[in-house]
């Protein structure tokens, strides 16, 4: 699931998530002309995009779920967001891992568990969904 980038409506979502906040803009068609729920994903878009969901890779054991995001060289209290899936990757050999951050603009890398993640495109695994067509 994680390598895939597929969510857990619970685990990975907030109370406020929208579909640009979990980079899935392509699953609604905001230029229908109505459905329910349309008025306020038109409006939700007009508000300053504060936080998102993004995935990650690290080195070493996946951290655990909760984990602290924090800026590279930030300070304890310094958080900007938290780990929501985390996978220990067969395939790659690495963590892979998906977690909101906050405080745009976005960074490229930051710290967990002491340790150094860089933003990764998700889904991290077959991206064209070739492997379901075979």
């Amino acid at each position: 699931r994680c390598e895939k980038g597929h969510i857990l409506v619970g685990q990975d979502t907030e109370l406020d998530t929208s579909p640009r906040r979990v980079n899935m803009d392509w699953a609604v068609k905001l230029d229908k002309p109505a459905f329910i729920g349309r008025e306020a994903l038109v409006r939700t878009a007009r508000l300053p995009d504060e936080r998102r969901l993004f995935g990650f890779t690290m080195e070493g054991p996946a951290p655990l779920e909760g984990s602290v995001i924090r800026p590279v060289g930030g300070a304890a209290d310094d958080v900007i967001g938290h780990v929501t899936s985390s996978w220990n990757s067969p395939l790659f050999g690495h963590a892979v891992l998906m977690g909101w951050q906050k405080r745009a603009p976005h960074a490229d890398v930051v710290e967990i568990d002491g340790r150094e993640a860089h933003v990764s495109p998700v889904p991290f695994y077959d991206p064209e969904g070739a492997r379901a067509r075979l």
